[in-house]
């Protein structure tokens, strides 16, 4: 019996599984038939937006967007239908229909059509065949009367057409053929010239409904734009760094266009630099940080002309260089590289690019340029702010920081060491006779044995350490989750470098030393004040001992 019910348990367990595995993979099989169906209507309308000229949409367009083509193009299929509607019954036809030549191929599709036939071939059909190629070929008016039975020439047909009398009148708009109006009866009843003027009349009809559309597009597709403009002048406004101005910056660029890769870099006058400060989509890291000179690269170029480029946004990865040789970018079919110029002065580059072709067509172009400039000014003034930060907090002569910096970093250490219990270490160093030097070797070898100092304390300390010229001839280092003994071992590091620095002045070489001391938190103060003053106290007594060495308190 346990055995019975063992076998039954297994068997329920074994079938649950089975149909749990079964369900997930058909709820997957739905899920990506859906995404796919999805997509197909998607690519639909950017087809027909494309054929009608209304816009040049991009792959991947946002909601908003998706759903002003999709709205657009009903209604421009609406006016064409009740207009060969209203033809149909007018003229007592059998078929009127209306064929669009396919943007990518010499082929036609029909668009829209109100026939009494069931036997309507799909398409598409070829360009230049039959009795509608004829009208294509010469973009004049085909009218065929007393058409023999078993005609074949009238391509929306399945099979040999019923019709007797046939009438093909091109649409042309600026001399360019846009579509074919196509009307037929079954009855021996030949299209007469006033009807045949009506048809033609017709086609201005078949204009107007897509220019209006077209204008109806371009007005909405404004307003999105200047929706976007608005909300990123916001966010720059209060965007106080450059690395939170591109960040938005590049967010913005996604939301006017859909791009596969993009980047912001900066521009160095001093030297004719260039560096990637700011990379997204596809490679990013590639590309983050990248630093080159002055080349006959896209960017380059685009800083010195001050003008976008490539011309028409088309890119030729293989041709054309981005950045350097080296740095290429594959797989890119467009390509834009807009100038970042703030009173007259190029400060950088904006680059989108994406791996369809005609991605950035002149209106995408014209709302990026308005985002450049935006940005441009925005990345300006957050420059400033960073010098005027720096200037604040930073001595000129040694790019360390200063007393008033170095003191509030340090209050916000000992804080964090107190909450968390941990270590904290200060090494105070001083220039062992610096006044003997100024008075010897001039003051600007004294400037630089200040900033020679000030580079040996950047070289040696951990990326977490902060160094500080307190002023004179005086320097702090702190070190987060450092012992007294850890301390140690750096200020020694520091005493042996400088000691083995020779200098070349106008009075032969120069060689200084250094007098460090070491405090630690909590072991030998609480308080900011107090660590520094244990500190000060310990390099006071390695001068009493001798000079360039290191004690701790």
């Amino acid at each position: 019996k346990r055995q019975v019910l063992g076998l039954n348990a297994l068997f329920t367990a074994g079938f649950g599984a089975l149909s749990h595995l079964f369900t997930r993979v058909e709820i997957v099989r739905l899920r990506r038939k859906s995404e796919l169906e999805l997509e197909a209507r998607k690519e639909k309308v950017r087809d027909d937006t494309r054929l009608f000229r209304l816009v040049a949409p991009s792959s991947g367009g946002g909601r908003d967007e998706e759903r002003l083509y999709q709205t657009s193009v009903q209604e421009v299929r609406q006016a064409l239908y009740h207009a060969l509607q209203l033809l149909h019954r007018t003229l007592d036809l059998h078929t009127c229909v209306l064929l669009m030549p396919k943007t990518d191929a010499e082929q036609l599709r029909i668009v829209e059509m109100v026939s009494r036939s069931d036997d309507l071939a799909d398409g598409p059909f070829s360009l230049g065949a039959g009795a509608v190629g004829a009208a294509v070929r010469r973009q004049l008016t085909t009218n065929l009367q007393e058409i023999r039975p078993g005609y074949t020439g009238i391509c929306y047909y399945r099979g040999p057409a019923s019709v007797r009398s046939f009438i093909a009148v091109p649409v042309l708009e600026r001399g360019q053929l846009r579509a074919v109006l196509c009307a037929d009866r079954v009855e021996d009843r030949p299209f007469s010239p006033e009807e045949e003027e009506l048809l033609r009349d017709s086609t201005s009809h078949v204009l107007r409904a897509f220019e209006n559309e077209r204008v109806f597009m371009q007005l909405e597709r404004s307003k999105l734009e200047q929706e976007i403009l608005y909300r990123v002048s916001q966010d720059l406004s209060t965007a106080r760094t450059q690395d939170g101005v591109m960040e938005v910056g590049l967010k913005a660029a996604k939301d006017i266009v859909p791009y596969d890769f993009a980047a912001i870099t900066e521009y160095q006058p001093e030297g004719r630099k260039h560096s990637v400060r700011r990379a997204a989509g596809e490679r990013a890291l590639d590309f983050q940080g990248l630093r080159f000179r002055d080349n006959t690269s896209l960017t380059a170029m685009v800083v010195k002309n001050r003008h976008y480029l490539p011309y028409r946004g088309d890119f030729e990865s293989k041709q054309q260089v981005l950045f350097t040789k080296k740095a290429k970018l594959k797989g890119m079919e467009s390509l834009l590289v807009l100038p970042l110029v703030v009173r007259e002065e190029p400060i950088g580059t904006l680059i989108v690019a994406a791996k369809t072709p005609e991605a950035f067509p002149s209106e995408v172009r014209a709302t990026l340029q308005a985002l450049s400039n935006h940005l441009a000014v925005a990345m300006a003034n957050a420059r400033l702010v960073r010098q005027l930060e720096e200037l604040a907090t930073t001595d000129g002569l040694t790019g360390c920081l200063n007393k008033r910096a170095f003191l509030d970093q340090m209050e916000q250490k000992i804080m964090a060491a107190q909450r968390f219990g941990r270590k904290l270490s200060v090494i105070v160093t001083d220039l062992d006779h610096f006044k003997s030097v100024n008075d010897t070797y001039g003051h600007a070898a004294g400037d630089r044995v200040l900033q020679e100092l000030g580079q040996v304390l950047k070289r040696v300390k951990r990326e977490t350490d902060l160094v500080a010229r307190f002023g004179g001839e005086e320097f702090c280092v702190l070190c987060e989750e450092t012992d007294s003994r850890g301390a140690e071992l750096l200020a020694e590091r520091v005493r042996e470098e400088l000691e083995n620095t020779e200098l070349q002045t106008e009075l032969g070489p120069l060689r200084v030393t250094a007098s460090l001391g070491v405090a630690t938190f909590p072991d030998h103060a609480t308080t900011a004040p107090d660590l520094f003053v244990q500190g000060d106290k310990a390099l006071y007594e390695a001068k009493n001992r001798g000079r360039n060495q290191v004690c701790t308190v």
